[in-house]
Order: structure tokens, then C-alpha cells, then sequence
């Protein structure tokens, strides 16, 4: 499980719905983190080698 943190006012609270739902629809609850992230991708991201 992921957690995700919005923070909007009222001009933008329509736009957050849009991706809230989007989040909600296309989400695949089958996967955890690892499916997404692995070794090498982190090693990257934090600008080590692997």
C-alpha cells in the first residue's frame, strides 16, 4: 500500500478529485512495491551504481 497526501484548496479541489479517482480506477492491488521498484532502479534514482 501506498500513501498519498493532497493538499488543495477550493480552485483546485476539482482537479485533486480527478486524480483521486484516476489513482482509485487504475490501481493494481495485486502488486506491492518490489513489482515496482527493484535494486537497480533504487541504486539509480539515489545516484549510486549497481
Amino acid at each position: 500500500m501506498f500513501h498519498i497526501v493532497f493538499n488543495a484548496d477550493e480552485n483546485y479541489i476539482k482537479y485533486c478529485a480527478v486524480l483521486m479517482t484516476s489513482i482509485i480506477k487504475n490501481t493494481d492491488t495485486s502488486k506491492k512495491f518490489k513489482d515496482f521498484f527493484d535494486e537497480e532502479t533504487l541504486n539509480s534514482a539515489m545516484g549510486g551504481g549497481a
